[in-house]
């Protein structure tokens, strides 16, 4: 572990244990944050976060939507920078039990709007498959990260391996949702640096609702995880028709406008190295 990140999980742990004892706003909140954004970094070693850490440089105080927020801590792409930087966002997460902890975790921060919804192609009420939450440690922490609008995603082979009594744990809850275009006419949004989605394979579906044309985000971040080949390269063929370029690992695919490449110099260079690195490897 990086010096930086043991400093900081020391100020996170601090944080979580004053929070139940401070109001929203206090000054010991704000000096943590402070002390938390003024900590050295170094740049992560995997290619995507690379990119995340240099656009971050460039863009200090970026604007997200994150769809799929979680609770906002575990496997979160976006939270080193926006724990590190002044990044201001918007952080939607339909299950209510897990919500609670992203409002427990996020709701403090007022560069922070956070929405209980799910995004969908119509606003009102649909049913959302989930994990119902347990106290069994033999479950892996991220199992009430499983929910979708999919069935047949939690219920993957890949899943069933890891918790073999799945069908038996998976319940259903009608939950309020807003198409994309709706959420950011709540919030006034009319122009976004980064989104970012983990929706277990309904990424895709939400990426069309996007009107890329107007809000013109620097960053499109899926999960690729559940897509076939043929869904990935459909929603990379997508994105290309709209200016961008694609990175990708085994979880994640981040598209990079090539407006933004074009504009920053240092970032461009690294997004060809890293593109050029993934193209020599062996699959």
């Amino acid at each position: 572990m990086h010096l930086h990140n043991a400093f900081a999980a020391v100020v996170d742990r601090a944080a979580g244990a004053l929070r139940p004892h401070t109001t929203e706003g206090s000054r010991i909140r704000g000096a943590l944050g402070s002390l938390r954004q003024k900590l050295p970094r170094r740049p992560p070693a995997q290619p995507v976060a690379q990119v995340i850490f240099e656009f971050a440089r460039c863009y200090p105080k970026a604007f997200f939507i994150q769809v799929g927020s979680h609770d906002g801590t575990q496997l979160d792409p976006l939270r080193e920078e926006i724990l590190a930087r002044k990044w201001s966002g918007i952080m939607v997460e339909p299950v209510p039990f897990v919500f609670e902890r992203l409002r427990q975790n996020y709701g403090s921060n007022r560069r922070i709007a956070l929405e209980n919804v799910a995004i969908a192609e119509r606003d009102g009420e649909r049913p959302l498959y989930y994990v119902r939450e347990t106290s069994d440690d033999g479950l892996p922490a991220w199992y009430d990260a499983l929910a979708s609008f999919r069935k047949d995603v939690i219920l993957s082979e890949r899943h069933k391996e890891i918790i073999p009594d799945i069908e038996q744990r998976v319940a259903t809850i009608s939950v309020p949702c807003l198409t994309f275009e709706s959420l950011c006419k709540k919030h006034g949004v009319t122009g976004v640096d980064i989104v970012q989605i983990d929706t277990e394979g309904f990424d895709f579906e939400i990426i069309k609702l996007i009107d890329l044309q107007r809000l013109r985000p620097k960053i499109v971040m899926f999960e690729r995880l559940h897509f076939d080949a043929a869904t990935h390269e459909a929603c990379l063929a997508h994105l290309r028709a709209h200016g961008y370029e694609g990175l990708s690992n085994p979880m994640d695919t981040l598209c990079m406008h090539t407006d933004v490449l074009a504009r920053n110099r240092k970032l461009n260079r690294l997004w060809r190295e890293l593109c050029e690195a993934a193209r020599l490897e062996p699959t």
